[in-house]
């Protein structure tokens, strides 16, 4: 077995512990940014991730789990390995809307809640095994309950590589 899907199960048993349903997925998150942040480290990092900060819920370090009922999230910290520290909240599918967008070294996931605030968190997309497949199964679950997925924002949209151009007119 691989390191990612140890890992990854782990994490799913953490979580499993902390809920009373079957738990199908569970994988770490962070704010948007901190994935690059760490990877630049010192002071070019640390503005990076002070600059997509957001007054959030969400922590440094977050588990979230997916369930058949809804989408649980607990802070977490990641020293020596993850441990969960304390519930952030649960929502039932249907009560949010979510949406992802790729980055180079990440998968990105837009959270938006009833009042209109967006959370945007990450994933890194190597290394994290089973887990790596989290964030689809969240925007899966959320638009299939009828919520409208948010747009990304726009520092992430203008990643996104332009649309084709249109094929050329039959000669």
């Amino acid at each position: 077995m691989a390191l990612g899907d140890k890992q990854a199960d782990k994490v799913l048993g953490l979580a499993q512990a902390q809920i009373s349903e079957p738990v199908i997925l569970a994988g770490v998150v962070s704010p948007k940014g901190r994935q690059g942040a760490r990877a630049l480290g010192g002071l070019a990092g640390m503005a990076i991730h002070s600059a997509s900060k957001s007054k959030s819920a969400f922590g440094p370090y977050n588990v979230l789990a997916v369930t058949d009922s809804g989408l649980h999230a607990f802070s977490a910290s990641n020293n020596v390995g993850v441990k969960l520290k304390d519930p952030i909240g649960s929502w039932p599918w249907g009560s949010f809307g979510a949406s992802t967008a790729d980055g180079s070294m990440t998968r990105f996931l837009f959270l938006q809640w009833g009042d209109g605030s967006v959370d945007e968190l990450e994933q890194p997309k190597r290394g994290v095994g089973k887990a790596g497949t989290l964030i689809d199964e969240i925007v899966r679950r959320a638009v299939a309950a009828g919520m409208a997925a948010p747009p990304p924002p726009p520092d992430v949209a203008a990643q996104a590589p332009p649309p084709p151009p249109p094929p050329p007119p039959p000669a």
